[in-house]
């Protein structure tokens, strides 16, 4: 009866998590087919002039195609940064064609270009921004109603620029909170198991893996087996984003080598530290109560601990395509890196001896974050302490699912911005 019951648990939870990764992978898909990122020609307004669709009272600085239901922003940037010379010289104009409509006119006067945002570059100035309430072909036009702009003007390099995304809905939610129920029903059904159900017996497998402070009975590591599993995860890793699409499946392909590798290792070992931990109450507090010290302390460093530069991570979720997808990975990975970096890899490393083998699987969980959070050491060292807590966990309950249970709380948490 406790085995049929564990089948169900664990079927009702893998479905769950399969469930949500493909209605979540089709919505990533989708809004990322709606976004746009658009910039036309960086050229000097005479040479605008020329292009198809001016008139003398007009240049065409671009044209695009745009989906109704996207929430649109345009924008203005100038190489001379768009100083004073410009005001009441002339003004910009969004219209939809087919048919001819106005939808947007700016003048560039003195309150207009105290909005310019200027760097060593040049300077940008938004327009206006709203939703796209019927699809078709869009432009952005300077304009002048009487005289042409001075000579000098019309030598200026200027382009115009054009973002057009689809907005979260209450339903993204839904495929998260499937992948986060999931995951807590297999967090739930591995804390009812009695220690070392999931695995032979200690004196049959030779191992002590699951035990902390006890080494291998074999004095050599399986360095083999690390290298590897280790080669594999960080190749993949190092792959660029290329968009959130691809940037969910990369992620899942990370998630699937982990559960390869655990998998293979518990055939080859016979154990992971994967049943109910050590005194199971209290080490359940404590996992609940270490997520919001976790999300405070995230907070902390994000508000005091000064970047260098924008993140990779942080460019992919300013897109709702890149923020859905952060949040499908968010709350699937908790589970499965604790079961790859607190069960396998310490594991395997405690031949070595406790504090050595924590350490190094410490440090290669922070590693395999650096490339995606790198000039935000805010959120390095946020990754860093979810690292300490989780091995914390790991050592003092002898299972990963204290840690697991934490971290997937605390990235859930995150999450909730979307």
């Amino acid at each position: 009866m406790q085995a049929r019951l564990s089948a169900v648990g664990l079927g009702a939870g893998l479905a769950l998590i399969t469930l949500g990764l493909t209605v979540g992978l089709a919505r990533v898909y989708h809004l990322e087919q709606n976004e746009v990122e658009h910039q036309g020609p960086l050229r000097p307004l005479a040479d605008h002039q020329k292009a198809p669709g001016s008139t003398k009272l007009s240049a065409r600085l671009t044209k695009l195609e745009l989906q109704a239901g996207t929430q649109a922003v345009f924008e203005i940037c100038s190489a001379d940064g768009l100083r004073e010379r410009w005001q009441d010289a002339l003004g910009f104009a969004v219209f939809q064609l087919e048919p001819m409509r106005l939808m947007l006119r700016v003048e560039l006067d003195a309150a207009h270009l105290e909005m310019v945002r200027r760097n060593e570059h040049g300077g940008c100035l938004q327009l206006g921004s709203g939703r796209v309430e019927e699809p078709g072909r869009y432009s952005v036009d300077a304009v002048w109603p009487e005289r042409p702009p001075e000579e000098a003007l019309t030598r200026v390099p200027i382009r115009a620029r054009v973002l057009a995304r689809q907005p979260l809905s209450g339903f993204d939610h839904w495929p998260v909170a499937a992948i986060a129920l999931g995951g807590l029903a297999l967090l739930a059904l591995g804390w009812s198991q009695h220690p070392r159900a999931e695995g032979r017996s200690t004196s049959e497998t030779g191992s002590k893996a699951d035990a902390p402070g006890v080494r291998w009975r074999d004095p050599r590591p399986p360095y083999l087996w690390i290298g590897a599993a280790l080669l594999a995860v960080v190749g993949v890793a190092q792959l660029p984003l290329w968009g959130p699409t691809l940037g969910l499946s990369k992620g899942l392909l990370i998630a699937l080598l982990q559960v390869a590798v655990v998998i293979m290792w518990k055939v080859k070992r016979g154990t992971l530290p994967l049943s109910r931990p050590r005194h199971p109450r209290l080490t359940l507090v404590a996992a609940c109560c270490a997520c919001p010290l976790l999300v405070a302390n995230a907070r902390w460093a994000l508000r005091f601990i000064p970047s260098s530069g924008q993140a990779p991570i942080e460019t992919f979720i300013s897109w709702p395509s890149g923020m859905l997808a952060f949040a499908l990975l968010g709350a699937l990975l908790p589970l499965v890196e604790e079961l790859f970096f607190r069960g396998f890899l310490l594991g395997a490393l405690l031949t070595l001896g406790t504090w050595p083998a924590a350490a190094l699987s410490l440090l290669f969980f922070w590693a395999l974050h650096l490339q995606q959070s790198w000039g935000n050491w805010g959120a390095l060292w946020a990754i860093l302490a979810t690292g300490v807590v989780a091995t914390g966990l790991r050592l003092a309950s002898g299972s990963v699912l204290p840690g697991a249970l934490a971290h997937m709380l605390y990235n859930l948490v995150l999450s909730l911005r979307l």
